[in-house]
């Protein structure tokens, strides 16, 4: 990505302020006072004036300032040889430039959905429409064209077989439905076929279903993903409720520890040795076992907590310990379907029918499914408790064998 065109020069700023004072004391045109017997025709064509007067003051100063911007930028011989029209034309062309790069900052593209309005008047949705149509129709400098580079602007319009859900007009206005909602009840569970008015098209309780559904399959944008979790929707959730279920005694537990570490400047709490410390060693153990959803898990980051055990195996995080135990039943075995009852290592076992529980309540992190995936670990599997046991009964058969040919 090229530099950004530097800032106009201090002179330049200044010669591009004085003019603009220039042009506001030539046009300001001084309305006679009126006197007492004036009728209200004549008041009114007073105001009327003086907003004119205003108006026109206005127009110009902006001018001048966009004047100023285009000579640090293209050079004064350049401005100063366009007719005014032109250069009117440049200070909206820039004007919408500015707007589109704060619509990439907020959303992470330039995507902007046909007819939306975001800031100015007409819609920015058409004014980029119109940049790709000057473009294709090679109308559009290169200077320009570099310009809308250089902020990541997509000439071809993304195709829709993409089928991502990406930020749209739409989506917006079902989001901003929402967010309403929460404001309103401070929380985002909003009831079966509910519509924030009688007059919208949007039933919220299946749209946040359908967010949850894309999420799922990584059809999802980021930014999206980012403005939902903000306003407290647990995309991995499966049903009611559509929020981060947060019990009660967790939330003590977690005030509690963060009031510690406000005290302390840390979270390490002795394990054991206080409620607190039974409550931290707790979410270790959930952690390291995959039953602590990202939410809590994120809520803890925050507080700079520690995940990982006390003591030498400081440095061990104690799911990776149970992952490694499974890579190796993987290289013994060929699959990675532990038995829950697999008596070679019943924690192990253990490990992964928590895994799967884990995943249907979403809490599995998307980093630790695709480790799992590598694998070939099945997190979701109808073989039930049968076929477990049939594996358990194999291994017990070998281990009969193995007894009866060592005698131990």
């Amino acid at each position: 990505m090229s530099k950004e065109s530097p800032p106009p020069s201090p002179s330049k700023a200044a010669a591009a302020a004085a003019s603009a004072k220039q042009i506001s004391a030539d046009l300001n045109i001084i309305v006679p006072s009126l006197g007492p017997d004036a009728t209200l025709e004549q008041r009114q064509l007073a105001e009327f004036n003086q907003w004119v007067n205003r108006y026109n003051n206005y127009q110009h100063q902006l001018e001048a300032y966009w004047r100023g911007r285009l000579q640090s930028e293209v050079g004064e011989g350049n401005v100063t040889s366009q007719s005014k029209k032109g250069s009117i034309n440049k200070d909206k062309w820039f004007s919408r430039y500015e707007e589109l790069i704060e619509f990439q900052k907020e959303h992470g593209h330039t995507n902007v959905p046909s007819q939306f309005t975001y800031k100015l008047s007409p819609p920015l949705g058409d004014w980029v429409k119109r940049m790709r149509r000057v473009k294709k129709d090679g109308k559009l400098s290169d200077d320009r064209q570099k310009l809308l580079l250089d902020i990541g602007f997509e000439f071809d319009k993304p195709k829709g077989g993409d089928r991502k859900v990406s930020f749209s007009g739409v989506w917006n206005k079902a989001y901003l439905e929402l967010c309403q909602y929460q404001l309103e009840n401070g929380n985002v569970e909003v009831p079966d076929n509910y519509k924030h008015t009688p007059d919208s098209s949007c039933l919220l309780d299946m749209w946040i279903k359908r967010q949850r559904t894309a999420f799922k399959a990584g059809k999802l944008d980021n930014d999206l993903i980012q403005k939902l979790e903000e306003l407290g929707v647990d995309l991995s959730g499966r049903a009611r409720p559509f929020g981060y279920e947060m019990d009660a005694e967790w939330t003590a537990g977690y005030k509690e520890l963060k009031k510690y570490c406000d005290a302390n400047g840390n979270c390490d709490v002795l394990e054991g040795d206080s409620s607190l410390g039974v409550w931290v060693n707790a979410q270790r153990w959930a952690y390291g076992e995959g039953q602590l959803n990202q939410h809590k898990v994120g809520m803890l980051q925050n507080l700079g907590f520690n995940f990982f055990s006390k003591g030498p195996t400081v440095n061990k995080d104690p799911w990776d310990t149970r992952f490694s135990e499974l890579q190796a039943y993987h290289q013994v075995h060929g699959d990675a379907n532990v038995p829950r009852y697999y008596p070679l290592n019943l924690a192990l076992g253990e490990f992964v029918h928590d895994l799967r529980t884990g995943y249907q309540h979403g809490a599995l992190s998307e980093d630790r499914k695709k480790l799992l995936k590598d694998i070939g670990f099945t997190l979701v599997t109808n073989k039930g408790r049968k076929n477990y046991m049939n594996k358990w009964d194999t291994t017990f058969e070998e281990l009969k064998r193995y007894k009866a040919k060592h005698g131990t």
